[in-house]
């Protein structure tokens, strides 16, 4: 997608999982297997400094920091704009154009969009 501005959201951030145990429906997947997944890259993937210094992180992982003990400010502790929404996807164009364009000027905070 190509925002107002020219800047293209992918061009500017990555997309990962917090949880390697993927389906196209959450309901197709073994809870225990995505917990196991999700800490285990919890401990190790997003230790990595790679992951500290982005300053505007949107997380689309629905509940999965209520129901699997997941403290985003400790994963992404630079992040001056962190956003928690269920679903990128569900996130319209607009949102994600408003986000880039506040980001830039110095919006900060959490923002949970369940």
């Amino acid at each position: 997608y190509q925002y107002d501005d020219g800047c293209a959201f992918f061009d500017d951030c990555f997309l990962t999982e917090l949880s390697a145990d993927c389906a196209l429906n959450n309901t197709e997947t073994n809870k225990n297997d995505t917990g196991t997944s999700i800490n285990e890259r919890v401990g190790n993937l997003f230790n990595d400094p790679f992951f500290k210094h982005f300053e505007i992180v949107i997380v689309a992982s629905g509940r999965y920091d209520k129901k699997y003990g997941i403290d985003y400010r400790t994963i992404f502790p630079n992040a001056k704009v962190l956003i928690i929404t269920p679903q990128l996807s569900r996130m319209s164009n607009e949102l994600k154009n408003k986000i880039i364009e506040n980001g830039k000027n110095g919006l900060t905070g959490t923002y949970d969009l369940r």
